[in-house]
């Protein structure tokens, strides 16, 4: 995965390898561990082919990806920590595949989709960023937003969700637009309207206790 160089570890209760197709599967707790980098699920599979490995986790997945620095700071990123029903990892086209009740997170930000990419950088070391697919929620700390795409940049930590109306439910108001903008760790958001379309934001009144 991430880990470039750093040994591989695979632990199970039942493994086979299917010469032939240069197939193998691990079974029952299956964990695959490189470096810092890890995948568990019941049946993990992995495929040696001509292009590059194809690495297959079915049965209910967790997984967790920890980032490289970025340039000029030693600070460590939070992992990238996921859960689905399945995950492909595919080495020639430098990207993870999750579907089935697919959640993200990273810091304080979270996603849930049905399908979530993570398309990793050329060299296949980092990852260059995350895709949700519709429709999308997103939560951070406390707010909830909902859309058809997100889109999270590790190099600069925003998150940005999209749709024909995403909306915003943030304590005691709720936003509209096309355009929402979360940050890592930031109490900041950005709502951007199309110019013919007036961003909209009403906020709810609170109700006096009753007596």
């Amino acid at each position: 995965m991430l880990a470039g160089e750093e040994p591989t570890v695979l632990l199970c209760r039942e493994f086979d390898y299917d010469e032939a197709t240069r197939t193998a599967r691990y079974r029952e707790n299956a964990l695959l561990r490189s470096g810092k980098d890890e995948v568990r699920a019941p049946l993990i599979v992995l495929e040696e082919r001509a292009g590059g490995r194809r690495l297959t986790a079915s049965g209910g997945t967790s997984s967790a990806l920890h980032p490289r620095p970025r340039k000029g700071t030693a600070k460590e990123p939070a992992s990238v920590e996921a859960r689905s029903e399945s995950m492909v990892y595919e080495e020639a086209a430098g990207r993870i595949v999750y579907t089935g009740e697919v959640q993200l997170r990273q810091g304080d930000i979270e996603t849930r989709s049905p399908e979530a990419v993570v398309v990793l950088t050329k060299d296949g070391g980092d990852v260059d960023r995350l895709d949700a697919y519709d429709p999308v929620e997103v939560r951070q700390t406390g707010r909830r937003a909902t859309g058809q795409r997100a889109t999270y940049t590790p190099a600069d930590e925003t998150l940005v969700l999209v749709g024909e109306k995403v909306v915003l439910h943030d304590v005691d108001r709720r936003l509209e637009g096309r355009i929402l903008t979360f940050e890592v760790g930031s109490d900041r958001i950005r709502v951007d309207g199309r110019e013919e379309e007036r961003t909209e934001a009403v906020f709810r009144r609170k109700e006096p206790p009753k007596p």
